[in-house]
């Protein structure tokens, strides 16, 4: 798998994302969880992190816990800010990692649900190439 950016940001052209149908999508998906340490405990303004494996997601909620202020970099993990006007993904690691994989599922979803204006962390939009190429473009 190929990712040019570390951040990608999803913005829906028309209306709103069903934030109760991504939260729901995010809690099927394996070795993902809700950030326990996030100061909010609202679910419209939670961070969720995908980790790929059993033992990476352990590892980034024992991190957490005993070092809040940081998330644990040292491993590949995806973290994911889902709100109702955007949605923003973070890439952080090993673009081979099972979490990137995960992570892409997630976007290839999204994009299948909705039409999405898609940047990355430069202002780099993506979204003319996704409309000609697909939506499996970014990941190539």
């Amino acid at each position: 798998m190929k990712i040019n950016f570390l951040e990608l940001t999803l913005r829906p052209i028309h209306g709103h994302f069903d934030i109760s149908a991504v939260l729901a999508y995010l809690k099927t998906m394996p070795y993902c969880s809700k950030d326990s340490v996030s100061e909010y405990s609202d679910d419209l303004l939670q961070t969720f992190m995908i980790c790929g494996t059993q033992i990476t997601l352990e590892y980034c909620k024992k991190e957490r816990k005993e070092n809040p202020d940081n998330f644990p970099l040292v491993c590949s993990v995806v973290l994911v800010y889902p709100t109702d006007n955007k949605i923003g993904i973070g890439f952080y690691g090993d673009a081979e990692d099972p979490s990137y994989i995960d992570a892409a599922k997630f976007v290839l979803h999204m994009l299948g649900q909705y039409k999405c204006k898609i940047s990355d962390e430069f202002g780099h939009d993506w979204t003319e190439q996704v409309e000609k190429k697909g939506a499996e473009s970014l990941f190539e």
